[in-house]
């Protein structure tokens, strides 16, 4: 059992858990104004990405292309091709209108703002 739960936590999924749903590590920022996510996505096309954000829940799914060099065999994966998909649960409510996506270098970041019900605001004590 512990050879398994080792295996399991570090070395890549095989050949059978190929195309099955899996998340994979993000980061998660928060500002005033709202939240920063960024998510590793090497091999993506970014019309093979598809974003669903709705009050504090965004659900991420996307399609990795990964080939091996011609002639080349895998000794292991860090990463490979297949779907994935992954859901966060956001401290507050996010104004999906408001919300962009930009990806660069490998990594997708989001940028949502905060529900404007969702926001601090300060409020002025008045004397009577």
């Amino acid at each position: 059992a512990m050879d398994r739960l080792f295996a399991d936590s570090f070395i890549a999924p095989t050949a059978a858990q190929v195309g099955t749903a899996r998340g994979v590590g993000a980061n998660l920022y928060e500002t005033s104004e709202g939240f920063i996510l960024q998510i590793p996505m090497p091999g993506v096309k970014v019309e093979d990405v598809e974003i669903t954000a709705q009050q504090d829940t965004l659900s991420l799914k996307w399609t990795t292309k990964v080939q091996a060099p011609e002639g080349a065999t895998a000794i292991w994966h860090g990463f490979q091709s297949g779907q994935y998909q992954q859901s966060f649960t956001l401290p507050f409510p996010i104004n999906a209108d408001g919300a962009e996506a930009h990806y660069t270098d490998g990594i997708l970041t989001l940028n949502m703002p905060k529900a404007e019900h969702a926001k601090a605001r300060t409020v002025k004590v008045v004397a009577k």
